[in-house]
Formats: C-alpha cells, structure tokens, sequence
C-alpha cells in the first residue's frame, strides 16, 4: 500500500511505499527543490529567478546547466566534467548540440518538424510527415 503525506497546495511531502519513505521539499516558488529517498539517497535542485533548472545535485554529484537570454538551455556539465552544448536558429528550433565532443546536427521543415538529425559523420536520422503532418517514416 502506498500513502501520501500532502501540503495546504497539494504537494507531496511524504510518500510511504510498505515502510519506504521518500520525503519532498519545495522551494519560494513551489518547485520541487529536495527529494529524500528510502535509502537516504537525496536529490538536490536549484533553481534560478526565472524557474530555470541550475544544477541537480545527488549525493554531492552535481550536474549544472546554463541557458541564453532567451531562456533556452545551452549548456550542461556532468560531475565527471564532460560539457554538452546547444545551439538554435532564429525561430528557435535547436539546430545543433554537442555531447562529450560529439556533434548532433538537426534540420526542421517549415512547420518546425524534425526533418534530419545527423549523428557526427556516422549516422543520419531522416522524418518524413504526410499533408495531414503525420510522422510516415
């Protein structure tokens, strides 16, 4: 049996799975902000004015994430160090990324579908949509 523990908004505080008890806490904004596990394990979040996720932090392991003047994420840097990048086009479609060196680059139609995502020199992923704009491969 699963049971909730809930605040005056409805958020859960408290869940109790058969005696396993994950805890939550909520930040000014009332966003998740801490999530404590049966084990102990917990899950840190921070987040910017803007509601905007920063890092994620569990067990001291943070992951942290910068984004442009428009609010789009553009960057992520694991515990380890290794960096992803994002880029976009002017309609705002992300048009490239790079992961742990690797570039991904994408391709939109007019409507704004993913036409192709090209996977470095190896691979290429291409979506063709019918009139009614349909994914057909």
């Amino acid at each position: 049996m699963v049971s909730f523990e809930r605040n005056e908004l409805g958020q859960v505080l408290r869940k109790n799975a058969a005696g396993q008890v994950t805890t939550y806490a909520y930040d000014l904004t009332d966003q998740l902000a801490q999530a404590t596990g049966p084990d102990g394990t917990t899950l840190t979040l921070l987040r910017d004015r803007h509601g905007r996720l920063r890092s994620e932090t569990v067990d001291g392991r943070t992951l942290t994430y910068t984004y442009d003047e428009l609010g789009r994420r553009t960057g992520r840097t694991t515990p380890t160090g290794a960096v992803s990048t994002w880029s976009y086009d002017a309609a705002g479609h992300r048009t490239g990324m790079v992961a742990s060196g690797r570039p991904i680059d994408f391709t939109y139609d007019e409507a704004g579908r993913e036409l192709t995502r090209r996977i470095g020199d190896a691979l290429t992923l291409a979506h063709t949509f019918d009139p009614l704009g349909r994914l057909t491969t």
